[in-house]
């Protein structure tokens, strides 16, 4: 276990170094707690005793004993808790925020529908009105496709 965190932490944070955007390394406890670590704040990570440290030259940015991980990741977002990107149709038809909130703007559709890749229908709201809110919090991990009268967007849940 250790070899393989140690392979894809150093393997990510090589491939990641390159690109312009920051970048944060996600580390789930078992217990539950997060720890999010911007990638520009570390230079290397030391797996030492059953410890992975975070480092930034001498100083340690933080310290988890990998016993107590039960995944860990790097990702675009700081915020570990929300798993859906902002999205906004250039028209305002609708707009769906961080939290899964997704807001109905000027629409003459009256159906809102939500379809995973396999193309099932997993959300549907019928009787639409102008900044009526929409939760889609509770969608499971996995690409989805909102539908509304002719706009679609594409979302992606963490």
């Amino acid at each position: 276990m250790l070899k393989k965190l140690l392979l894809t932490a150093m393997v990510a944070m090589g491939a990641l170094g390159m690109q312009a955007e920051s970048m944060y390394l996600h580390i789930t406890q078992k217990d539950g707690t997060v720890k999010v670590v911007d990638l520009d704040t570390i230079d290397r990570l030391v797996f030492n005793n059953g410890s992975m440290t975070a480092l930034k030259g001498d100083q340690t940015v933080t310290e988890v004993e990998v016993a107590g991980v039960e995944k860990m990741g790097f990702y675009e977002d700081d915020d570990p808790a929300v798993g859906i990107k902002t999205v906004k149709t250039t028209d305002d038809a609708f707009a769906l925020d961080r939290s899964g909130i997704l807001t109905i703007g000027a629409t003459t559709a009256t159906v809102l529908r939500v379809y995973d890749l396999q193309g099932a229908e997993v959300v549907s709201v019928p009787g639409l009105k102008t900044g009526m809110k929409v939760d889609l919090s509770s969608l499971k991990g996995g690409i989805y496709v909102i539908s509304m009268g002719s706009k679609t967007a594409k979302i992606t849940v963490r």
